[in-house]
């Protein structure tokens, strides 16, 4: 029984074989098995998540606040920033819904509606099913809108996803939002498979300029949503725009919407020509 465990410590240590081997449906060797993920290169932004809240529930005047998390990620979890939150000395912690609760739907939504002050929600790749089964029923109940939320900030992931961090509104103090209008798009075309303001990593990038801009506003290319960035200057959005979305000749309207409400702006067209 000793050999497997020795066998894999060396491949692991001293050898580093990239190949797996397998008796039957048993793993005998491979470069994964002794840890649970792989190291990883990529940074994922917990500490930002963190001092986002912080800052906010700061100005809110919340003493104890308490942040669900509507996702279990390996990477980024309840565990790892209840970590963060007490090395820093935080007031914040962080939750998310246990699968193995025997709550109604219904249930859990009305206590996250009675002892959360924030929501976090990540747009795909929740993490592993199995732990995620609640967290996908209860994140479609609160799309709906039965709980007024307020979006603070927006960041993306190195999995080419989003998460937003809601904040849980008064009802009566929530103000009627009026829908993104967009001013200016640049550039505002190309010509069919050319590509226009290259970032390092080869990518196309577009800007979009417009009015009642918040964090998850996002540019909407052709009827595709394309995730990007917010700019240091006010009313701006960047995003990467992938080579076969213009690789044909065309017209193809360009708008933006809020993810978090699906209020839409006015169209503007980018020209492939």
């Amino acid at each position: 029984m000793l050999l497997f465990p020795l066998l894999n410590y060396l491949n692991i240590s001293f050898i580093n074989h990239p190949h797996q081997y397998t008796w039957g449906s048993f793993i005998v060797l491979a470069p994964h098995i002794g840890y649970a993920h792989p190291p990883i290169k990529d940074y994922w932004p917990n500490l930002e998540l963190l001092e986002a809240v912080e800052n906010d529930a700061r100005e809110q005047g919340h003493l104890q606040t308490k942040v669900t998390l509507l996702f279990d990620h390996p990477y980024l979890n309840q565990l790892t920033l209840n970590y963060y939150a007490a090395n820093q000395g935080s007031n914040l912690r962080f939750d998310t819904l246990d699968y193995f609760s025997k709550d109604t739907d219904e249930a859990l939504v009305r206590r996250i509606s009675d002892h959360t002050d924030y929501i976090v929600t990540k747009a795909d790749k929740l993490g592993p099913d199995f732990s995620n089964v609640k967290n996908v029923r209860v994140k479609a109940i609160l799309d709906e809108g039965v709980i007024p939320l307020r979006a603070i900030a927006t960041f993306p992931l190195p999995d080419n996803t989003v998460i937003d961090v809601l904040r849980k509104e008064n009802p009566a103090s929530q103000p009627l939002q009026s829908p993104p209008i967009l001013l200016s798009i640049g550039p505002p075309g190309t010509r069919p498979g050319v590509g226009f303001n290259r970032q390092l990593n080869g990518e196309s990038a577009m800007w979009a300029q417009g009015e009642n801009i918040t964090p998850t506003t996002i540019i909407v290319f052709n009827n595709t949503p394309l995730h990007g960035f917010q700019s240091s200057q006010q009313g701006i959005i960047t995003t990467p725009v992938p080579d076969e979305m213009f690789s044909t000749a065309g017209q193809f309207p360009i708008y933006l919407m809020d993810s978090r409400n699906s209020l839409r702006s006015n169209e503007l067209t980018f020209h492939v020509e």
